[in-house]
């Protein structure tokens, strides 16, 4: 490729900018995701809200009955005291309670009713028992001892029947089950009690009998006493031995007969005192049977239940379930969310180009100018000739940019033909032809614009004049060129249309004829503007590239994919164009960055706008 001149960008062999090394894809924020798919979030979420709404509209309404039961251990009596104030056990005394209510003999007991079991609650249940454990909710309180006995049902009446039934099931089974257990114990003491009185009372009747017929000690002094007197006579006994009395000696006789009824008396007392024993051992067993019986009697009196129901089950006022608020706020959550999910997948498998930033990084070539959106109102013709009607608008402003950087780029002297192209239809490359055309007639540089898009011309619809001749006439001898060339009300400015519409557009481009005619143009004109087709779908491109000396690729913004930029640009360097450089077309605010603050102070004043209506654009003829 060619150095076009200093200022020129150069080209190495694959056709890529060595002034523009290859940048980093800017990646886009999450606030430039979600406005750019606003709309699919915007879909989202109100489309789950109106998702939302429908189930509301058709989910039927479920009612929560509850009652609130208060469960107090009752305390023992002490001292004649009564304590009644705070409930024994832990939190988990209340959560054993909680079980009971849901468990199988206080529900088995609730459906035992036949009005209970044939409630529409258990219509087309298989196994009732079974369906009121997993629907019957039991809780304690957060704040409170209380216990909430719920259950959710489409038919409060029956609801509130079920509730009131359970909880007088359980107050029923609480009084049998403690009442039960502890009778039983209380029986079997008091009938071992009656046993060991009647045990001490014949002890007793025997003891009484043995003291009647016998004289005994009735302390322990008494026998203490006998034993001192049986030790003097024993020594006395041994006194008389050792004088040398006979045991036939009257005092030897008087002593031992002391000794044996002190020996008869002692045996009499040891008897006794057997006795006596066996008494007191059976008393002191009744006086403990006494006493687990008055435990026994105390436990019953503790382990009774003081069961309050605080709030008995009711008709609730309104439905509990689908809750409007709660649906709506999880719906609007669950569409943001969605539209968010969207929005990413979008942007990852998005291919549009949307900002110059991305062109520079995807194509390495320089972005020339960018040219804002135009009010989508507007005419053809008001759009092709922006630069003129409105000179002093920032749009009129960026066209001059252009004209300015193709100046630097590509001098009079050594570039004339200039090919404006894109890489599909829509892209707005015949806007930016008339446009630019313009710009350099106003630079006092005589301007041609040759609309070569033979497929979907468009310059004399800009224009506003005749397309009964134009290039095919002229390619086809039927039309001399000075009369197929019209003049325009920009001093400076030629227009050459596509003229009839022809069958093979590519034969006629890639004709001698037209070859030459572009040399005879070259002759007349400093500048030549060629509107040609774009490069993707057609060869028309291929083939004109390679006749003029440089060419400017135009790409909109928020549309152009990168794909198709890529390959326009692969396309356009495999044929040897001169890519000069790339026009970023319909940049919007958000995507334009400096250009458009820039604009705001030197470019958007008033526009000075001329009246269309009367140019009468005339044909040159030779």
């Amino acid at each position: 490729m060619q150095q076009l001149n200093n200022n020129t960008t150069d080209f190495d062999d694959d056709g890529v900018s060595s002034s523009f090394p290859p940048a980093a894809l800017p990646e886009s924020s999450l606030f430039e995701i979600a406005f750019r798919n606003r709309w699919w979030i915007l879909a989202c979420t109100v489309s789950a809200l109106v998702l939302g709404s429908v189930y509301l509209f058709f989910a039927t309404p479920i009612f929560t009955v509850t009652s609130r039961v208060y469960v107090e251990q009752k305390l023992p009596e002490f001292d004649g005291i009564e304590n009644n104030a705070v409930m024994a056990g832990s939190k988990n005394y209340l959560y054993t309670q909680v079980e009971l209510f849901r468990s199988t003999p206080v529900l088995s007991s609730v459906l035992m009713n036949p009005n209970i079991k044939g409630m529409k609650i258990f219509f087309e249940v298989d196994n009732p028992l079974e369906f009121l454990k997993a629907s019957l909710n039991v809780s304690v309180g957060k704040k409170d001892d209380i216990i909430n006995v719920c259950f959710d049902s489409a038919y409060p009446e029956t609801a509130v029947q079920l509730v009131n039934a359970v909880v007088d099931s359980y107050i029923t089974f609480q009084s049998n089950q403690k009442k039960g257990s502890t009778s039983q114990v209380l029986r079997i003491l008091q009938n071992e009690k009656v046993k060991r009185e009647a045990e001490l009372t014949d002890k007793f009747t025997a003891m009484s009998a043995f003291m009647q017929e016998n004289i005994v000690a009735a302390s322990g002094d008494d026998v203490s006493a006998i034993m001192i007197d049986l030790n003097k006579l024993q020594l006395r006994l041994t006194d008389l031995d050792q004088s040398g009395l006979t045991d036939k000696h009257p005092a030897v006789i008087a002593v031992e007969i002391n000794i044996e009824k002190l020996k008869k008396q002692n045996e009499l007392n040891a008897r006794y005192a057997i006795l006596q024993a066996d008494y007191e051992r059976i008393r002191a067993r009744c006086d403990e049977l006494d006493d687990s019986i008055k435990k026994e009697s105390i436990k019953e009196d503790a382990g009774a239940l003081n069961i309050s129901i605080i709030e008995v089950a009711s008709m609730p006022d309104k439905p509990s379930k689908p809750q409007k608020a709660r649906v709506l706020a999880m719906a609007l959550v669950l569409g943001l969310m969605l539209g968010g999910g969207v929005a990413l997948l979008r942007d990852t498998m998005d291919q549009k180009i949307h900002s110059t930033d991305e062109i520079s990084a995807i194509l390495d070539i320089p972005v020339l100018g960018s040219v804002p959106s135009m009010p989508p109102n507007e005419t053809v013709s008001a759009r092709g000739q922006k630069i003129w009607l409105e000179s002093d608008s920032f749009s009129a402003e960026v066209y001059r940019t252009i004209r300015t950087a193709i100046f630097f780029g590509a001098p009079s002297d050594t570039t004339q033909t200039i090919l404006v192209t894109s890489p599909d239809m829509g892209e707005g490359k015949s806007t930016l032809v008339s446009n630019l055309a313009i710009a350099m007639a106003q630079a006092d540089q005589k301007t041609l614009i040759l609309d070569a898009d033979l497929r979907k011309h468009n310059q004399h619809n800009i224009f506003q004049v005749s397309n009964e001749v134009g290039l095919t006439s002229v390619v086809a001898g039927k039309t001399p060129l000075d009369q197929a060339i019209q003049s325009t009300d920009v001093d400076g400015l030629d227009l050459l249309v596509t003229g009839p519409v022809v069958q093979n557009p590519a034969e006629i481009l890639n004709s001698a004829q037209f070859s030459q005619l572009l040399k005879d143009l070259s002759a007349r004109y400093e500048r030549i503007i060629i509107d040609s087709p774009p490069v993707i779908p057609v060869t028309d491109a291929h083939i004109l590239t390679g006749l003029c000396d440089i060419t400017l690729l135009v790409l909109r913004v928020e549309s152009s994919t990168r794909k198709a930029a890529r390959q326009a640009r692969q396309t356009l360097l495999s044929v040897g164009a001169n890519l000069l450089g790339v026009v970023a077309n319909d940049v919007s605010k958000r995507s334009s960055g400096y250009g458009y603050a820039y604009g705001d102070v030197y470019g958007n004043r008033e526009p000075v706008k001329k009246d269309l209506a009367k140019k009468n654009l005339r044909v040159e003829r030779a």
